[in-house]
């Protein structure tokens, strides 16, 4: 994403996993409207989706970068981290991490499902 939060490059298996509808996937999206997208649609949880969005955006952004795991498609444990980079773009890279978390006993997400 670039210094306005708008995306330069995507993958498409990274929209798939997020179960983001195609539209996302153009150059220019702004990372607020797929952060908006996911919390109407309740990824984020229970609350006011502006305000989970604006959140979530925060959190991506953040000067110290971020690491977050939630579910994606067919339960999948995903893996979301953000790296800022210091011309105020910002990297965010997605990983299926569904194997590693079963071989974590004490992975939150077992106790989930």
């Amino acid at each position: 994403f670039d210094a306005a939060h708008r995306m330069r490059r995507g993958n498409g298996l990274g929209f798939r996993l997020l179960e983001l509808p195609a539209e996302f996937s153009q150059p220019g999206t702004a990372l607020i409207d797929m952060c908006r997208f996911t919390a109407r649609r309740g990824d984020f949880g229970p609350g006011d989706p502006e305000a989970l969005a604006q959140a979530r955006l925060a959190t991506l952004t953040a000067p110290s970068g971020s690491v977050s795991r939630r579910f994606g498609i067919a339960n999948r444990v995903l893996e979301i981290v953000s790296r800022p980079m210091q011309d105020g773009t910002v990297l965010v890279t997605l990983a299926d991490i569904t194997r590693l978390a079963f071989f974590q006993p004490d992975c939150p997400f077992l106790a989930i499902r």
